[in-house]
């Protein structure tokens, strides 16, 4: 029986190894790094935006909490220490590879937001 699932489970490994190629692989692209990065980047970003969007209800709820006579300053500390790590990681990150220890400015333009209404 163990020697059945061990099959079943190479077989499926190698399925799954065969349908994830990457066409870059397979075209003998010679910049398969960069492509993986921008996609990593590319995922990180979009994730990024579903983890604050799920935590703008969150904040909701811990105002419902409050509310109701609920309110709990471990699941506030929680959602804001997550919120600060998850914005802040690509900052880390930078700093971790590249060593990069110089704060640039942060410039804010409000002309740069555009029309949020235009077609």
């Amino acid at each position: 029986m163990k020697s059945k699932n061990a099959v079943i489970a190479l077989i499926a490994i190698a399925i799954a190894a065969v349908l994830c190629v990457e066409p870059a692989f397979a075209t003998g692209s010679t910049d398969i790094f960069a492509n993986l990065q921008t996609k990593a980047n590319t995922t990180f970003q979009n994730v990024r935006t579903i983890a604050f969007i799920i935590a703008g209800f969150g904040i909701v709820a811990i105002a419902v909490m409050a509310y109701f006579g609920r309110f709990n300053f471990k699941h506030l500390a929680g959602l804001i220490g997550g919120l600060v790590l998850l914005s802040a990681a690509a900052a880390f990150i930078s700093f971790a590879t590249t060593g990069n220890t110089s704060s640039g400015s942060i410039s804010f333009n409000p002309a740069d937001l555009g029309d949020t209404f235009a077609k």
